[in-house]
């Protein structure tokens, strides 16, 4: 047996409460310090949410040279930077800001080679077994 139950406030008057927007942050929850941007030749991209202001104006610096971009009619802005070599021997230091008070700042940025795997968690087959696939050239 499975029972749900479905809750909504009602105001005094009868009618629902107002609907507001989600909260979204300013900079996107996938980025953060520490983590390793695309290096050259691409672009890695910046992006976040003014929450539903357009025409927000957002400054990006990368390690004190600044960037702007306007956030468009959802409040979503995103900022190219620019390509940077993959990173040896320091790492690099982002700060955003926006003309309505928002800041965000990141550090230990590494620019280099990104790549995402998948597969699947089900796979029952050891790659000792599979000769070909340890022979494949990466």
């Amino acid at each position: 047996m499975c029972l749900i139950i479905l809750s909504t406030a009602i105001a005094a008057d009868g009618a629902p409460p107002p609907r507001t927007p989600p909260v979204r942050n300013f900079l996107s929850a996938t980025l953060g310090s520490g983590m390793v941007l695309q290096r050259a030749p691409q672009r890695a991209v910046l992006w976040g949410f003014t929450g539903n202001a357009s025409g927000v104006v957002v400054t990006t610096k990368l390690d004190g040279v600044a960037m702007t971009t306007t956030s468009d009619a959802t409040g979503t802005w995103r900022q190219a930077l620019p390509a940077t070599e993959a990173s040896v021997s320091r790492a690099h230091t982002i700060t955003v800001t926006a003309s309505n008070g928002m800041r965000a700042a990141l550090s230990n940025v590494l620019f280099g080679d990104v790549y995402l795997c998948g597969g699947q968690s089900n796979v029952r087959r050891p790659p000792a077994r599979s000769p070909a696939l340890l022979a494949a050239p990466c």
